[in-house]
């Protein structure tokens, strides 16, 4: 064995050797570990700041994009409504023209219905007028023959009195159908 050497107070390896103070390697390597731990810290901030630029900027990109959508939605529900409305009016249109063409043919029937009832109002009432004037004729005749004979027949002759009235009823009917047409077709 190796003779011990007396202690000079330096530490000293198992040979003998002076040993070497670790202080200066365990700070060197403190050192070291402290800035890689600063060196991460900063990495992670950088990392942290760029990951929040990043996203800020997607974001930015998907609010001008839904944007975008929206405004697109909204052109085209304007477009649809104004399309709706376009068709709407066009139906109006076509409605307000079938009504007054309507209007005008039911009008034009009306008059021509007037025209045909007033015709045949005039048709049925000539001749009755002139069997009425026939008849006058023949009883102012016949009453000048007979001004002194007196004949009672109940029942079998008509009287004049009897055709006025007929006739009275006829024209009273009659004027009262023209009247509601003509009412009817103003």
């Amino acid at each position: 064995m190796a003779a011990k050497r007396p202690s000079s107070g330096l530490p000293a390896d198992a040979q003998g050797n002076p040993a070497i103070d670790p202080t200066a390697n365990v700070i060197a390597l403190v050192d070291l570990n402290v800035k890689r731990l600063d060196d991460l810290r900063e990495l992670d901030s950088t990392w942290t700041e760029r990951m929040a630029a990043t996203r800020a900027a997607h974001q930015a990109e998907l609010a001008v994009k839904e944007s975008a959508r929206i405004d697109a939605n909204r052109t085209t529900d304007l477009a649809a409504v104004q399309s709706a409305a376009a068709v709407t009016a066009a139906s109006a249109q076509a409605l307000a023209k079938t009504v007054v063409d309507t209007a005008e043919a039911a009008r034009a029937s009306q008059l021509a219905t007037a025209v045909t009832v007033g015709e045949t109002l005039t048709r049925t009432v000539e001749p009755l007028i002139r069997q009425i004037a026939e008849l006058q004729r023949v009883q102012y005749e016949q009453a000048g023959l007979r001004a002194g004979v007196t004949e009672t027949r109940v029942g079998s002759q008509v009287t004049f009195g009897q055709i006025v009235g007929v006739v009275a009823i006829v024209l009273t009917f009659l004027s009262i159908g023209l009247g509601a047409l003509i009412a009817f077709t103003q």
